[in-house]
């Protein structure tokens, strides 16, 4: 539903502009216009699912640029915001599909005027869903273009060709100061992905170019949707965060992060890596286990910011040493946030830390007697190691 949210005016537009003579004037208007209406249609759903469910929904459909130092998606999300701001948009938008049929009736190039309604609004939900700034910003070029197409329809007119010409160098004031923006940040946190603030930790978050509804399923044992929560408990459970010696001459120095998984939990990794695309699964059969390999530069920099501020066990440490040593050879400035001194109840942490950890056993035992009994018994362990008891028991008051 989402992607046919997104590609439905693209459609039309390339139907009315590619195809107008062999589907007539009023098979633009049609075409075109129903496809808007739909599209509209299936916004208000998403309203309803996304909105007022807080189930926020993410899209990504291939990489673009995928580098040491820049990795860019085709990638769109669905938030409250997002959808909140789609409705008006797109109600307007088919509005002025409507309208158009009459007001247009009259002149011989509908088909032309209806392809570049359309790809407006396309470009219009690109500006609005894309997750990162790069993607964006072709939204903003694509409303800038068609913006002018659509001023200057009528060429023929010095007004229309001036009118055109103003919003088309208004337009570029504005792209040269996003583009300042996105080099900002690319300068200040290393990716150009949307980020938001979370005002809880008051720390930097990627958490917007995450699918929330596949969080949800990242392990049987756990439902939540804080990832970087989740993430935190499975790493300090059966996770490693080091800087290694990549080469002992050149004295060269990177952070990796290994997860350690039981055999049969490689689905698990599987779909974490596929998920959030970092990573490497590599077996190892022989020892009964499966790591998820986390060495990439860029890969290591987004889990550090998802559970900067979740952990709560001695392995912070490990963290911080990381996180040293990033902000020093990249002239970064991530915070050092101190454990997690929150309440276990209800909370993603503990979901990880049980999935790495944790383990749940029944007991039947049948006691010899006239009558046969059966006694059944439901256990629930997590096999702390001693150093780390204290330090993650002793801020919930000993539960």
């Amino acid at each position: 539903m989402y992607l046919a949210l997104i590609i439905l005016p693209l459609l039309g537009s390339i139907v009315s502009g590619f195809f107008g003579r062999k589907v007539g004037v009023s098979g633009a208007q049609l075409i075109t216009s129903s496809s808007v209406i739909v599209t509209t249609i299936l916004a208000i759903i998403a309203f309803f699912e996304v909105g007022l469910n807080n189930i926020p929904v993410s899209i990504q459909l291939f990489r673009w640029i995928d580098s040491e130092s820049l990795n860019v998606s085709w990638g769109f999300h669905f938030d409250s915001l997002t959808v909140s701001m789609l409705i008006p948009v797109l109600i307007v938008s088919s509005l002025v599909h409507i309208y158009s049929i009459g007001y247009m009736s009259h002149d011989p190039h509908n088909q032309r005027f209806f392809s570049y309604l359309s790809l407006f609004t396309f470009m219009m939900i690109i500006l609005v869903t894309a997750n990162n700034f790069l993607l964006m910003f072709v939204g903003w070029e694509g409303v800038g273009i068609c913006s002018y197409l659509l001023v200057s329809f009528w060429f023929t007119r010095i007004a229309a060709n001036q009118s055109s010409m103003s919003a088309l160098l208004t337009n570029r004031v504005g792209d040269c100061f996003l583009t300042i923006g996105m080099f900002a940040i690319l300068w200040s946190f290393g990716n150009n992905q949307i980020i938001i603030k979370d005002s809880n930790i008051n720390k930097i978050k990627y958490t917007r170019t995450l699918p929330h509804r596949q969080v949800r399923h990242y392990s049987s044992k756990t439902c939540s949707q804080n990832i970087g929560s989740y993430l935190a408990g499975l790493i300090e459970g059966d996770g490693h965060i080091a800087v290694h010696d990549k080469n002992s001459k050149s004295k060269v120095y990177r952070p990796k992060i290994i997860i350690v998984f039981y055999i049969n939990d490689r689905p698990l990794a599987e779909r974490l890596s596929a998920v959030l695309k970092l990573g490497i699964v590599v077996s190892r059969s022989s020892a009964g286990h499966v790591l998820l390999q986390i060495l990439a530069k860029e890969e290591v920099f987004k889990i550090i910011n998802l559970i900067n501020g979740h952990m709560r066990t001695p392995k912070i440490e490990a963290l911080h040493r990381a996180i040293r040593w990033i902000n020093e050879k990249d002239n970064s400035s991530i915070p050092c946030l101190g454990v997690d001194t929150s309440p276990l109840n209800s909370n993603s942490w503990l979901a990880g830390f049980t999935d790495a950890e944790g383990n749940f056993s029944i007991t039947n035992r049948k006691k010899n007697s006239k009558l046969v009994r059966t006694n059944v018994q439901i256990f629930f362990r997590i096999e702390v190691k001693q150093n780390y008891s204290r330090e993650v028991t002793s801020d919930q008051g000993g539960n």
